[in-house]
């Protein structure tokens, strides 16, 4: 077994939260954690150094001299892309994990020669990948991110509310179309000859932001202990973003046994069958000058009518909870992808 090392966040984030998984779920010998000024921090519990938001070559250096890996996970970060040449340099087997909402394909391609495995976490991203990179020399793997379906798992309480929407960490509730299920849900209660009911996850500061919270309940960041209370509250899960990297909190939702509402586009898609109902139709779509994936739109219409159908159908919502979950257990578990992922990085 190799000595396993990795490069990544230590707080909050999407980011933070998949490097704390690879610590839990596979035998890392030790991280650069690269600080956050916000979003809080981990607990780390392997050998570690510290680098800024934009880690120098000296941090980096640190961490080599000092905890000694001979494979290194890049989780991308904001890092320093020199820090690709210096690990070759070292002898120290590089795994670049991308992210394709942050930072493009042809970003990495100056430093392709340093880079011996791009790991993909997702269908879209590997798609990307061996498209833009087909004449290189790089190995790139689709290896899905495994949730751990022993903690995310369906509760056997009753849930105070219909709907359950988290806006996510430190700004990011435009981009997970927060906004859209605000007016979608007013529509659904204008409608409905009794009260729906929506509890939100929403982020410090902002539980005030708009009107069209009315009738929503809040709970702020600080207020949840745990992050499986975040499925907890509500029957039906709703997630209409406009850009994922990966969409973690779709296949934690599904792992609960939660039906998920989700925008019909990559990679928030990507977890479901063809025929699967709860799928919100993009209205259009918008490229940005960072990452490889457009901003999706998805139609608030088709959103409020995606709720109206779950709320009237609780019976067929539970069937769905339940295939998701099964979906998760046989295809996206720790349980079924550990053994991948310990193949391709001890290579």
């Amino acid at each position: 077994m190799k000595r396993i090392g990795l490069i990544a966040y230590s707080n909050n984030s999407g980011l933070g939260t998949i490097a704390a998984n690879f610590r839990k779920h596979l035998p890392l010998d030790s991280q650069l954690v690269i600080r956050h000024p916000i979003k809080g921090t981990h607990n780390i519990d392997i050998p570690h150094t510290f680098g800024d938001i934009e880690a120098t070559e000296d941090q980096l250096n640190e961490y080599l001299a000092t905890c000694k890996p001979e494979v290194v996970i890049v989780l991308e970060t904001p890092f320093n892309f020199e820090f690709f040449k210096i690990l070759y340099d070292r002898g120290v087997r590089v795994v670049l994990i991308p992210m394709i909402d942050s930072i493009a394909v042809e970003k990495f391609r100056p430093y392709e020669e340093y880079i011996d495995l791009v790991l993909n976490l997702t269908t879209i991203g590997q798609k990307l990948y061996s498209e833009r990179w087909s004449n290189s020399n790089i190995f790139g793997v689709l290896i899905p991110y495994p949730i751990d379906t022993d903690y995310f798992c369906p509760s056997d309480t009753e849930v105070e509310y219909m709907f359950a929407h988290s806006e996510g960490w430190g700004g990011a509730g435009f981009r997970k179309g927060t906004d859209l299920i605000f007016t979608a849900f007013q529509q659904l209660c204008h409608m409905s000859k009794d009260k729906p009911t929506m509890w939100l996850h929403g982020q410090p500061g902002e539980v005030r932001h708009s009107q069209l919270r009315k009738g929503v309940t809040t709970t702020q960041q600080e207020d949840l202990f745990e992050s499986i209370d975040l499925y907890r509250k509500g029957k039906i899960y709703v997630a209409p973003s406009r850009r994922e990297g990966l969409g973690l909190p779709i296949l934690e939702a599904m792992a609960c046994g939660l039906p998920v509402i989700t925008t019909d586009a990559p990679p928030m898609n990507e977890w479901f069958p063809k025929d699967y109902p709860l799928l919100v139709k993009v209205r259009n779509q918008t490229d940005l000058p960072y990452g490889d994936i457009p901003m999706y739109t998805p139609d608030t219409f088709d959103l409020m009518q995606k709720m109206k159908y779950a709320y009237e159908n609780l019976e067929e919502m539970e069937q769905i909870g339940k295939a998701n979950r099964i979906i998760i257990q046989k295809k996206f578990s720790w349980d079924v992808l550990r053994n991948t992922y310990l193949e391709f990085l001890n290579r």
